[in-house]
This record gives structure tokens, C-alpha cells and sequence, in this order.
């Protein structure tokens, strides 16, 4: 409002405006139908390049597949408990050391070692000895993370699938917590994440394209247009941003 911007919600940009080989907007669709937007500039926030892809920029992206080093990272589905007995959580925590791990949040392990020694079956699409959550407060353990499935983000059968796959293992998830975590015995389910959180889809290929290297390294750049701090979470390296370490963002990986 202060700078006059006319913000559009409830809609999908679907294909980009180009006349003369330059991009002039963006067509999107709503409930009011098809319409176009125009502008002298497009900033594409997608977040998978979707904009960019269509206009033709060069990209890369990895296969589809279960060797995450190799292949798109999973997807994660975050989810919540209620009616949890946090005093019972908490004392089993204290008990079990090795399961404080600030860095990484605070996880729980040994419910499914439990189950193992049971042959209760392990839900297979996540981590499959621990969940990892941010916060308990007032009877509920919130941000949990385990459930990973392999999904692309620009496809929408394979979200759909990700989506019902990751609620089924999320809700079993919660089951066997039930059976075998102290404080967990009258858990229900408080909520999913609105969506499957995806980690990566296409990568623009611009004049320059960031390396493990430059972000482990805290790389300065001459025509830096901003910083992010050392924050990885992947198959070669897991790394909380808890430090100042962080690296520079070269204006060119956007040319």
C-alpha cells in the first residue's frame, strides 16, 4: 500500500507474456478466468524457476529416485501432536542424553529401537530410527520431522502422490509413537503442514552457479547483492545455521 503495489491473490501464473523476445508478463489464471498482467520487469519467486523455465532460461535438475546423492532431495512433511504428556516426554529426554542434540533440534529415538526389538513394523519413508521436533508447549510437540518422500516439485501427480503417501506414513508414525514413547499414549493428531515441503526442483544455470564450496567456504563475491547464512541440509552435509558463519550472493548466478 505504501509504494502503490496492487497485490493479486487466489490465482496461478501458468505461462509467460513475451512479444519481441522479451518478457512482458505473465498470464494467470482465477476464478475470474484467464487474464494478463503486464510489467516492465518479472521477478519469478517461484522457487522452481517455473517463470524462468518457460521463458526458455537454461536449467538443470536431477532425476527422480531414491540415491538422494544423486537425485532430488525428499520431501518432508511436517506434522503436530496434541493431548501429549510433556512432563512424561521431557523426563524421558532426561533420562536419554543422547537424544539432546540442540544443533539438529531435539529428536526422539528410542520408541522406535523399541518397536525394532518388538518387529513392529517401521514406517519405511523416513528416518528410520528417530523424529526430530522444534518445540513442546501446553500438551503438544510441534514441527515433527520424519516422514521423506521422493517427489518432483514441477509435477503434480508426483505432489499429489507425495502428498497421500506422507499423511499415511505421518499418521503411522503417530500410531507407533502411541505404542512405545512415554507421553505419547493418548497423542492425537494436531495438524499437517498445509503442504509437502520440497527442497529442490531446477537450477538456473547463469553466469555463475554457486558451489558447496563457496557456501562451506563463506565465499565473498564483488558484485555481491546479498548474504545467507552457512544452512545446508542434504546428503553431503548437514548444517544448522546456529553460528555467524554465512556466504555472499553473486548478482550473476541471476544472468
Amino acid at each position: 500500500e505504501e509504494h502503490h503495489i496492487r497485490p493479486v491473490y487466489h490465482c496461478l501464473v501458468t505461462e509467460p507474456y513475451i512479444e519481441s523476445g522479451a518478457i512482458k508478463g505473465v498470464f494467470i489464471e482465477s476464478k475470474s478466468g484467464r487474464q494478463a498482467l503486464l510489467g516492465k520487469r518479472v521477478v519469478d519467486c517461484t522457487g522452481d524457476a517455473d517463470i524462468a523455465a518457460l521463458c526458455g532460461a537454461p536449467f538443470e535438475k536431477c532425476n527422480l529416485g531414491r540415491d538422494e546423492k544423486e537425485d532430488m532431495m525428499y520431501g518432508t512433511l511436517i506434522f503436530g501432536a496434541s493431548d501429549v504428556d510433556i512432563s512424561k516426554v521431557r523426563d524421558n529426554l532426561s533420562i536419554h542424553p543422547e537424544m539432546l542434540d540442540r544443533v539438529r533440534h531435539e529428536f526422539i529415538s528410542d520408541g522406535f529401537s523399541k518397536a525394532r526389538a518388538d518387529h513392529y513394523p517401521i514406517p519405511p519413508n523416513g528416518f528410520q530410527n528417530q523424529v526430530i521436533f522444534n518445540r513442546m508447549t501446553r500438551g503438544e510437540v510441534t514441527a515433527i520431522n520424519r516422514v521423506r518422500v521422493p517427489v518432483d516439485g514441477n509435477d503434480v501427480l508426483s505432489l499429489t502422490q507425495a502428498e497421500i503417501l506422507s499423511r499415511k506414513e505421518a499418521l503411522d508414525t503417530l500410531e507407533l509413537l502411541r505404542r512405545y514413547e512415554p507421553g505419547f499414549e493418548a497423542a492425537t493428531l494436531c495438524q499437517f503442514a498445509t503442504a509437502v515441503g520440497v527442497r529442490e526442483t531446477r537450477r538456473i544455470i547463469g553466469n555463475y552457479q554457486l558451489t558447496l564450496e563457496d557456501i562451506i567456504g563463506e565465499r565473498k563475491f564483488d558484485d555481491s547483492v546479498g548474504v545467507y547464512p552457512v544452512c545446508m541440509d542434504g546428503p553431503k552435509l548437514c548444517r544448522s545455521a546456529m553460528t555467524n558463519a554465512h556466504f555472499q550472493i553473486p548478482y550473476r548466478i541471476m544472468i
